[in-house]
């Protein structure tokens, strides 16, 4: 019995090394901005140089606009492009996790006895 947990000791030892190993020489790739092209048709001016909100990176620019004129064609025109804001994500409490697992149990528990 003693083998069998230090087996699994040295397992899991090896695991949480391995993964700092990995966390030190593999980091996190920068984020990749996320930008909204609203497309339509301005005036002339604008035909040739779109709204170009101050976070957006100037190499997004002309990905953007030869993506939109592959995807809808030559007469559709940028109007301007700025960053999208992602939705805020609530996510549950513990508490409220643990409260739906007990109601879970719960339910499977009396629906496993027979009616009188």
């Amino acid at each position: 019995m003693g083998a069998v947990v230090a087996a699994i000791v040295a397992l899991l030892v090896f695991v949480a090394l391995l993964g700092r190993w990995l966390a030190a020489t593999h980091p996190e790739p920068e984020p990749v901005p996320v930008v909204v092209a609203n497309v339509g048709t301005p005036s002339a001016a604008r035909r040739l140089a779109p709204e170009v909100a101050d976070d957006v990176p100037a190499e997004i620019v002309p990905v953007v606009l030869a993506t939109v004129a592959e995807m809808f064609g030559d007469r559709a025109r940028v109007a301007s492009i700025r960053r999208a804001t992602a939705p805020s994500i609530r996510m549950p409490s513990i508490e409220a996790l643990m409260q739906e697992w007990s109601h879970e149990g719960r339910r499977q528990i009396y629906s496993s006895h027979k009616v009188r």
